[in-house]
């Protein structure tokens, strides 16, 4: 599940040795938002948009604050949220598990806990901001932890149909693009995240030079974007032929490669868009591998093989199930690309799933069998089946804590 104690461990190491001119306006206070007869004071809001420029490590520009302290903002209401449902569930952190946390954060910037409050405190911020943020964040994980951890289960079914999904990727036409999405939701909130990512793309538009464009444009995305794309510059890496949400991928297919475009109206905001490249689909063969094993025994034996075959149902106990056979050997042929397999051995292979037999064929003066043990992708970037189901899980997980928090926040009185 994503959470933002990542963010804050860079956060310490920026602070650590480069803190920003934080020039924020130090204006009287007041009620910024009211969250369930809770209050989110002026203060609070720029304190966190301080930590949140700070982890950054970015001088901030005008465009810079307004998108942080929108960001900050609503950073506040959906913690305040998380913390408000987790006293109802009655789910508690203690101050001891926040200290330790905190501790972490600072070890990972090099400094002690004392050192990191003290370099806070020279650039107006409180080290309680950075509490909050922790306390929160751990608050919401052990929550949703106990809600959905039994109901997120990744069967076969969805790892194979993920691996398609991928494998699209390079059997379809791809497109490689960046993006910046400037959070918005409200009418007033979409009109504004347009207005700061005009400004941004006249910034970069404005260089002439297109390496300095695509640094631009990088930079710009670690200080402002609020995709998890942020952390690498917006590069969102190859999306096959409609894998994109449609606005976003209409926005795509108008474009040029090494174009800048937008604002786009996308998903839970407004994108900011880079073209990289483009590549066409490859034919699917060439991905696509087979691990086998070929089970032969004297042809004598054919009747008993055909027998047995029906009932393979896998490789790990293979050895134990043909054991039973007069002479039989079997090998291993380990993962061959179906490319590189002859016209024969493919038809055998046509249909034939995991853990299953081919028809038995004739070898010389053998009989045989291919048992698929399993089949992958051969390109060398895609995942093992396992992290597939790793990724599977965590990105359902993610889904439905924030559906629940979107819940919360629907149900919420806010009003500021």
């Amino acid at each position: 599940m994503r959470i933002t104690l990542a963010g804050a461990a860079v956060m310490a190491v920026a602070v650590a040795f480069a803190a920003p001119t934080v020039g924020f306006a130090q204006n009287s206070e007041g009620v910024a938002v009211i969250v369930n007869d809770e209050a989110i004071s002026t203060f609070d809001v720029r304190q966190r948009a301080t930590l949140l420029l700070i982890g950054r490590g970015a001088q901030p520009t005008p465009e810079l604050q307004e998108a942080v302290r929108n960001q900050a903002l609503r950073d506040l209401v959906e913690e305040r949220l998380k913390l408000q449902e987790a006293a109802a569930r009655k789910v508690t952190v203690d101050d001891e598990e926040v200290d330790r946390r905190i501790d972490g954060i600072a070890r990972q910037g090099n400094v002690t806990t004392q050192q990191l409050a003290a370099q806070f405190s020279s650039v107006g911020l409180s080290l309680n901001t950075l509490r909050q943020q922790v306390k929160a964040d751990l608050s919401w994980r052990r929550l949703v932890s106990g809600r959905f951890s039994r109901r997120v289960r990744i069967g076969d079914r969805e790892v194979d149909q993920e691996m398609e999904r991928l494998m699209a990727r390079y059997t379809r036409p791809a497109a490689r693009i960046a993006e910046i999405m400037l959070p918005a939701e409200s009418t007033a909130e979409i009109e504004q995240a347009e207005r700061v990512a005009q400004r941004v793309l006249g910034e970069v538009n404005a260089l002439e030079d297109p390496r300095q464009r695509f640094a631009a444009f990088a930079q710009v995305a670690r200080q402002i974007s609020a995709a998890p794309t942020a952390a690498i510059g917006g590069d969102r890496d190859w999306a096959a032929q409609g894998e994109l949400p449609k606005p976003i991928q209409d926005a795509v297919d108008q474009m040029l490669p090494g174009q800048i475009a937008g604002p786009v109206r996308g998903p839970g905001g407004v994108y900011i868009l880079l073209l990289a490249s483009r590549r066409d689909g490859v034919d699917p063969a060439t991905l696509q591998q087979a691990n086998l094993r070929e089970v032969t025994v004297p042809a004598g034996q054919r009747a008993a093989l055909e027998r047995l075959a029906g009932r393979i149902n896998g490789c790990a106990a293979l050895e134990g199930q043909v054991s039973g056979l007069e002479g039989v050997e079997v090998e291993d042929l380990g993962d061959i690309r179906e490319s590189e397999l002859s016209a024969l051995v493919r038809d055998r292979l046509a249909g034939v799933a995991v853990g299953r037999t081919s028809a038995v064929y004739g070898k010389g003066e053998r009989a045989a069998v291919m048992v698929v043990c399993g089949r992958s992708l051969a390109a060398e970037e895609l995942p093992s089946r396992d992290q597939i189901r790793e990724q599977l899980y965590e990105r359902n997980f993610e889904i439905l804590a924030d559906r629940y928090l979107r819940d919360l926040r629907r149900e919420a009185y806010i009003r500021g």
